[in-house]
């Protein structure tokens, strides 16, 4: 399989992981002996269009908002909305823990995206770009070059989900391609150290970018890892999650930032409360919103959710694969999954199981173990033919966020493209 352009659909996918498959299984080791590794390798080479991946440059984009619900009811957190901004200043700054493990794993953009913070971050600069590296790093690039896009849709954050949407039809349209901008930018790899520039003002959701145009020769070997920044963005995530599988506010509650058993209560109140006020537009596909999925996103979600969304529906519409880090990141991309099932499931790589309390049900709503909402599953047939994500890598009991975990299996991406790439067949070894 030789790698070519054009879009990841059709049967090529299919094809190309079953020929990399073949090509795994005929390597020096008892088949499936490298476990999770092979599905990687085999995801990797479908999506690369070739049975001799790389990775190469990779991207975080962290994406930041506060959020209407925890400003109406701060004890869902166990930290006031103001803290958003400073962490956002610090990830840019490359002191956050996401911007850390960048540096580690040989991340080579880390975009930092402003889609709804409540206070103005324009003073945000992040540290010089490093000099070009005469050869590429483990990770491709020669340093971490962090970037600012300031793609603020509402200065205050999402709307309150417990009064009614927590964004409007164009609230969410904005967001979304914010997070398909952000990708383009990651795949070029042509983003400045910081732009500073007013967003466009989409009037209906954005569907996923059709061009190639412009497309670096390497940008195949592209992965996106998705991170966000956002105090309250646990209770939105959680009714999300509830509202795309008809789940109990019980059972997709957790602690979030360390909220005490009041807290817990309080959020699971919230999620109950929301669904209860925005259940006609959930249940009712929301018009001209987009759709089930993107209706319930709209109702309950965040604006740092709804970027994410976009990113993966943007990242899933070029074939680039693109990684998930925990229950908020999931949350977001189990909803662009339910939108676009078949190209989202194709790219979409579940890094890490995390210890929020909804996770092992956002894990297994992603992987196609647990259905999804029946007036979902009607209004979209296509949930019938999507090829489901492989289970998440990683159980460490992270819950940081940030986008921590999906950096953290890069080397594993890595690791599984070198296996299917370089690793001699069984009969190689016993030719001598």
């Amino acid at each position: 399989m030789a790698a070519t352009t054009g879009r990841a659909g059709g049967d090529d996918w299919a094809t190309g992981f079953e020929q990399a498959k073949a090509v795994m299984d005929a390597k020096a080791k008892p088949v499936g002996s490298l476990g999770a590794l092979e599905s990687l390798a085999c995801r990797l080479a479908a999506a690369q269009r070739s049975v001799t991946p790389h990775v190469g440059r990779a991207a975080l984009l962290v994406f930041a908002a506060d959020h209407g619900v925890a400003a109406a009811r701060p004890a869902v957190s166990a930290f006031p909305a103001a803290v958003s901004a400073p962490v956002f200043r610090a990830v840019v700054r490359g002191q956050a823990a996401s911007a850390v493990l960048c540096g580690a794993n040989g991340v080579s953009d880390l975009i930092a995206v402003d889609v709804g913070l409540a206070a103005d971050v324009t003073d945000a600069v992040p540290p010089p770009p490093p000099p070009p590296a005469a050869g590429a790093g483990a990770g491709g690039s020669g340093g971490l070059r962090i970037s600012v896009l300031h793609r603020k849709v509402r200065p205050d954050g999402s709307r309150s989900m417990l009064a009614g949407p927590a964004m409007s039809e164009e609230e969410l349209a904005a967001a979304m391609a914010a997070g398909a901008e952000a990708v383009r930018g990651a795949v070029r790899g042509i983003l400045p150290p910081a732009v500073v520039a007013p967003p466009p003002a989409p009037t209906a959701v954005a569907e996923a970018s059709e061009g190639e145009a412009g497309l670096p020769e390497d940008w195949r070997q592209c992965v996106i890892c998705l991170g966000e920044v956002g105090i309250g963005n646990t209770t939105a995530a959680a009714a999300l999650l509830a509202a795309l599988t008809g789940a109990a506010p019980e059972e997709v509650c957790g602690r979030g930032t360390g909220v005490d058993d009041a807290g817990l209560d309080a959020k699971r109140r919230a999620v109950a409360d929301a669904l209860a006020v925005n259940a006609e537009l959930i249940k009712g596909g929301g018009g001209s919103g987009g759709g089930g999925a993107l209706a319930a996103l709209r109702a309950v979600g965040g604006l740092e959710l709804a970027a994410m969304a976009g990113a993966a529906l943007e990242a899933a519409a070029l074939g680039v694969p693109v990684v998930a880090d925990g229950f908020i990141s999931g949350a977001a991309c189990l909803a662009a999954l339910a939108h676009d099932p078949q190209r989202v499931g194709r790219v979409l790589l579940l890094s890490h199981r995390s210890a929020e309390r909804g996770a092992a049900l956002l894990v297994s709503a992603l992987t196609g173990a647990t259905p999804l909402a029946p007036h979902l599953l009607q209004q979209n047939p296509q949930q019938q033919q999507v090829t489901w994500p492989a289970p998440a890598v990683l159980d460490m009991g992270l819950r940081l966020g940030e986008g921590t975990g999906a950096v953290l299996v890069l080397p594993l991406l890595r690791s599984a493209a070198a296996v299917l790439r370089d690793m001699a067949s069984l009969e190689a070894v016993l030719a001598g």
